[in-house]
Order: structure tokens, then C-alpha cells, then sequence
């Protein structure tokens, strides 16, 4: 008579992603909630009511588990911006629906801007940084987009700034800092963030942008 095999059964992989999505889902509220350096992996398990050891099976380390979950969210942050600007033509205007797409998806999900922005992986190597950021980028192709979309404006001398890192730049950091001042200074009596999200832009573009005056 044949002896069956001992151990546990081997789970279905349909099983093996709800348990990892779970882990992903405890992870980031729990980063978000108490601040990367404050999680463990052991506290995760228990609240995904899942062994140690399982985690470990999917992540190999605390650090992985949190780059994953920065990949997932740039994932949506690029699905939202790509959506904001299907059938637009105009590179200073899909410039424009990017930006506002970008801070309107922080404002609604403040939970991920935490995770991403709020939470500093201090074991991280240049190295380590740079294979990130590679990887984010993958994730967020609109920012290699609008990249290209400042360097023909550029080009096309619609910008008077020649150089389209700094725009760049300047529009990433000032997205950044319009978000977190929202996000966390909540006692402070704003007016609407629409409202603030196009007076800022107007404010941008008209700097860079070229502007024709009788002498042109």
C-alpha cells in the first residue's frame, strides 16, 4: 500500500497571491499608519495573521517588501496620469493634466504618499537607490513622457528654459511640496485643492514658458 506524502498540502496559485496580496495590503497600512521604522516583520505577520516565515517565502527582506510596495503604487500613480491625458494633443497641456493628475492622486490617497514619501529606507545603498528608481521608472512611464514632451517644448522654443531637467524638477518638487502641505498640514484653512493645483501650474508655466511680446 502506498504511504502518503507528509507535510502541508501545496497551495494553488490562486491561494499563494491572495496570501501575498494580503501581506502587501497589511504592509502598507501598517507602513503608512506607524512609519517604516517602526514595523516589523513580525508584526506584519500578525496582523496578516499569517507565520513569519511565510513572508520570508515572498519577500526576502523587510527593505524588498516596501520597494514592492513603492513599485505597486507608482504603478497607479501612472495608470491615473496616462488616463488624465488620453485624446490630448496639446504637450503643454498633457504637461498640465499630468502634474494635476499627479497631486490630485497623493490628495486622494494620502495613505501611499506616506508610504512612499514619508518612510526612509535607511539600509538603502546608491546603488540599491538607483536600481529603484530604475524600477520606478518602469513603473511610471509618464515621467519619461513628459520628459520628452518638456524637451520638444523646448525645442519648439514654447519653453524659454533651455534645460529640461530643471523643469522637470521644478515640477516634480513643487507637485511634491503641494501635496505634502495638504496632506499634513490639515489645521491649515485652505482653499480648494483645484484651486491651488491650477494657480500653481499658472504660475510654473508662465515662468518657463515663452512669451511673446512685440520685440519677439
Amino acid at each position: 500500500m502506498e504511504k502518503k506524502k507528509r507535510g502541508r498540502p501545496v497551495q494553488s496559485h490562486g491561494k499563494k497571491e491572495e496570501i501575498r496580496s494580503n501581506i502587501i495590503r497589511v504592509a502598507k497600512r501598517l507602513f503608512a499608519e506607524e512609519g517604516y521604522d517602526h514595523i516589523s516583520i513580525r508584526k506584519i505577520a500578525q496582523q496578516a495573521e499569517c507565520a513569519p516565515r511565510t513572508i520570508y517565502y515572498y519577500f526576502k527582506n523587510k527593505r524588498e517588501l516596501l520597494n514592492h510596495l513603492w513599485l505597486d503604487i507608482f504603478k497607479l500613480v501612472n495608470d491615473r496620469c496616462e488616463k488624465s491625458a488620453m485624446g490630448v494633443t496639446d504637450p503643454v497641456e498633457i504637461i498640465r493634466r499630468y502634474y494635476t493628475a499627479y497631486v490630485q492622486y497623493w490628495l486622494e490617497n494620502p495613505e501611499h504618499f506616506r508610504v512612499i514619501f514619508m518612510n526612509e529606507d535607511l539600509d538603502a545603498t546608491e546603488t540599491h537607490d538607483e536600481k529603484i528608481y530604475g524600477n520606478i521608472l518602469e513603473q511610471a512611464g509618464f515621467v519619461t513622457r513628459m520628459v520628452h514632451l518638456i524637451q520638444g517644448c523646448i525645442e519648439q522654443g514654447v519653453f524659454v528654459e533651455r534645460r529640461k531637467e530643471i523643469i522637470f524638477q521644478t515640477l516634480l518638487l513643487s507637485a511634491h511640496g503641494l501635496s505634502s502641505g495638504l496632506i499634513t498640514l490639515r489645521e491649515v484653512p485652505w482653499e480648494s485643492s483645484t484651486e491651488l493645483i491650477h494657480s500653481t501650474l499658472d504660475a510654473l508655466v508662465s515662468g518657463i514658458r515663452k512669451i511673446k511680446t512685440c520685440l519677439d
